[in-house]
């Protein structure tokens, strides 16, 4: 009887150690440094103004500007870019070192 005992004594102790080594595992989740309501950027590094729409009246947004969407996904944002400007490229990040936000799209 006393056999019984110890190994239901060193079971539980087994147990109870396992539960502290995988708790002490866990990781608090990564803050959120999105900037609240706020759901896509999209920044002007070119040298002319671009208008955006997102369904209410089109704005202009200065070189080396950024316009911060509140309404993305449920709205389309779009660029319009000047005739007469030298684009090089359009870049689309998401949140990393150059954005803060879910999704970011660079004119250049």
């Amino acid at each position: 009887m006393n056999i019984k005992r110890l190994f239901c004594l060193v079971v539980s102790l087994f147990a109870f150690n396992l539960q502290l080594a995988t708790a002490d595992m866990t990781t608090a989740p990564a803050a959120d440094t999105t900037p609240s309501g706020s759901t896509a950027e999209v920044q002007n590094n070119i040298t002319l103004p671009i208008v955006i729409g997102e369904g209410g009246a089109p704005a202009t947004i200065a070189p080396k500007e950024s316009f911060i969407s509140k309404h993305f996904p449920q709205n389309t944002i779009v660029v319009e870019i000047p005739e007469n400007s030298r684009i090089k490229y359009i870049r689309i990040n998401g949140q990393g070192n150059e954005c803060n936000y879910p999704v970011c799209v660079m004119v250049h």
